[in-house]
């Protein structure tokens, strides 16, 4: 919703309206078998006032059952997990006690010859290397957010990026792909992407 491409970003009364309208509509229904997610874009929340700022576009906590973030492994954004994702999970999952959701994820393998990639991590093939990235930021998730539920990753090799898993990268024992799997093998999450009858019942627990 904060992302400045979307026409949206730019109306926040008329896209907290909108939502409400909607989850209004969807619960008056009964559909109770649907749940909302608030989902925030990284950089927009990652300077001075960012926080209060997406603050204008959060519908309210009847409103809202999943809070989520995207977090992308890229050279112009801040490259450690922890420092995207903790200020949000504080205010928005924590403090509101909503389940939090990574809801797109994926770290780069086209970074290696950029040499301005990022202030805090040295410029070095490890800095680069997406399968550190995804181990630790998966590791964190595991250690230090616990209501964090949900995790989408950004497998994808057709749009180009380098987010493909594809098992070319490797550090500490593990390859990209490896790594993905040790982690999101953990019992918090989905076994496998389940097909529902016409009538699911997720949990809206954290």
């Amino acid at each position: 919703f904060n992302y400045a491409g979307y026409a949206w970003s730019k109306h926040p009364d008329a896209y907290v309206s909108a939502w409400q309208r909607v989850a209004t509509i969807f619960r008056q229904a009964g559909a109770s078998n649907v749940a909302f997610v608030w989902c925030a874009n990284f950089p927009s929340v990652d300077y001075p006032g960012g926080l209060a700022t997406i603050d204008r576009y959060y519908p309210g906590d009847a409103y809202v059952d999943w809070v989520g973030m995207d977090c992308y492994d890229i050279s112009d954004w801040e490259r450690n997990f922890t420092r995207m994702v903790s200020g949000f999970y504080q205010e928005y999952c924590a403090q509101k006690d909503k389940p939090m959701f990574i809801c797109e994820m994926g770290a780069s393998d086209t970074l290696a010859n950029d040499p301005a990639v990022n202030k805090n991590w040295p410029v070095s093939q490890d800095a680069m290397n997406k399968a550190r990235w995804l181990r630790d930021a998966l590791n964190d998730i595991a250690t230090k957010y616990p209501m964090i539920k949900g995790v989408t990753y950004w497998n994808d090799s057709v749009h180009g990026g380098g987010y493909a898993l594809t098992g070319a990268w490797s550090w500490g024992g593990k390859t990209d792909n490896q790594w993905a799997r040790y982690y999101l093998s953990n019992a918090r999450y989905l076994p496998c992407v389940r097909s529902y009858g016409a009538s699911p019942a997720p949990s809206l627990s954290p």
